[in-house]
């Protein structure tokens, strides 16, 4: 994915603080059956090296598993803020 210098963050203390106040994430997997995205809460270990570790479960996971969803190949979880306008 491009991503434009001026757009990028990689300080973790800001992306761990993203995580903890917006932990509602989109998580996109490769199966057999092509790309499975599900909306998942998310919570954050900081404790756990540099990096962090996010952690989620999927409720039902057999059913994800039917619909091609694979957590064995690469994926990725997209967090973001959300906005809303006001009238």
């Amino acid at each position: 994915m491009y991503l434009p210098k001026h757009a990028e963050e990689t300080r973790p203390d800001v992306l761990h603080s993203l995580i903890q106040a917006h932990p509602f994430a989109t998580l996109a997997t490769l199966g057999a059956a092509g790309i499975v995205v599900n909306h998942l809460p998310f919570m954050l270990d900081r404790a756990a090296g540099e990096s962090g570790a996010r952690q989620s479960g999927v409720a039902g996971f057999v059913g994800y598993g039917r619909r091609g969803g694979d957590f064995s190949r690469a994926g990725i979880v997209y967090f973001a803020e959300l906005v809303s306008e006001q009238a």
